[in-house]
């Protein structure tokens, strides 16, 4: 492929909406899959596939949406051969069930669950599903349809962070990592329309996001802290008293072995502040551009968290290369 806790299934209404499935003889299914994920080839006990698959871009990272009913979709060498192996897939799941052997492992996975997976290596996807009978234009209510995302992470990016022993390993829904990912991504999906604004899609924004979102991988005895001031700096990012203090007492740390754990990640609290604000702003922008009365542009800047104007002007500037009054105007 190409860039899913039973408890908060709020977070599993990434891509709402009631699917309309297809079915596909199995080569247009290959060559759809394809053509999004890579190559990889489809077994199925009647040679049709139930399901769809699609792919957005949200700042330059490629996201696969991959709904499929009973079938095995295996990754040989011959495959790993023919596309290279430029990517990680970090898989959610995020209904029904699916079973993924790959790197010695086999797993099942849940909804809420996630799993990374290395493009250089083989892998199989088992979907058991239901079998049974359905027309093209049918939703195949009989069918268990599992339906799961993959981002496609540049390898790049995680040379030198990750553990070989994560490869393969399930990230179970309740823990703080997979919900981690999914707070994430619910919070970028929420200002998926004004992401559309390819002004937006600036190195800096994307590097904001990257970091923080890969260096959840990093592998040290301060992970789990690192993890948890993430999970719980997004989850309550609404709160505009948060701060240093705050999160070195959650995650029983002094100030200083804070600071060194960010530092090992080549980041800071501050930055990941930023970057929370900023989006936190984009999402204040996007629910003024539908109110009756506007807000003004400075009453949004403090409620996004930032305390000097000014200041914001600058650094918003220098990082999405507009104003803030020019991204309230756009058509």
């Amino acid at each position: 492929m190409s860039l899913s806790v039973c408890a908060p299934e709020p977070h599993l209404s990434l891509m709402p909406g009631a699917a309309q499935y297809q079915l596909f003889g199995i080569e247009e299914w290959n060559a759809r899959l394809n053509s999004i994920c890579g190559a990889f080839q489809t077994e199925t006990p009647n040679g049709d596939v139930l399901g769809d698959v699609s792919a957005s871009t949200l700042l330059g990272i490629e996201i696969a949406d991959v709904h499929v009913g009973p079938s095995r979709i295996v990754r040989n060498q011959k495959a790993v051969r023919s596309d290279g192996a430029a990517h990680y897939f970090l898989i959610g799941q995020k209904t029904a069930q699916s079973h993924i052997q790959h790197n010695q492992r086999s797993i099942l996975l849940r909804p809420g669950d996630w799993v990374l997976v290395d493009s250089s290596q083989e892998s199989h996807f088992i979907y058991p599903g239901q079998h049974c009978t359905v027309r093209a234009d049918s939703t195949a209510p009989g069918a268990a349809i599992s339906h799961q995302v993959s981002i496609h992470i540049p390898r790049q990016l995680l040379q030198g962070v990750l553990s070989p022993a994560q490869l393969g390993m399930r990230m179970d829904a309740e823990s703080e990592l997979a919900q981690c990912f999914w707070q994430q991504l619910e919070t970028l999906q929420e200002i998926a329309e004004l992401l559309e604004d390819q002004r937006l899609h600036t190195d800096h924004l994307r590097a904001m996001f990257l970091n923080a979102f890969t260096q959840l991988f990093l592998t040290d005895r301060h992970q789990k802290r690192f993890v948890q001031i993430v999970f719980e700096l997004l989850k309550e990012s609404e709160d505009l008293s948060l701060g240093v203090d705050y999160f070195a007492n959650r995650s029983a740390s002094s100030r200083r072995t804070m600071s060194r754990i960010f530092a090992q990640r080549g980041t800071s609290l501050g930055e990941l502040l930023k970057y929370v604000r900023f989006l936190r702003f984009f999402k204040l922008c996007c629910g003024a551009a539908n109110a009756s009365v506007r807000p003004s542009i400075s009453a949004l800047i403090y409620r996004a968290g930032f305390s000097d104007v000014s200041n914001f002007n600058h650094l918003f500037k220098a990082s999405f290369g507009l104003t803030p009054r020019e991204l309230m105007a756009r058509d």
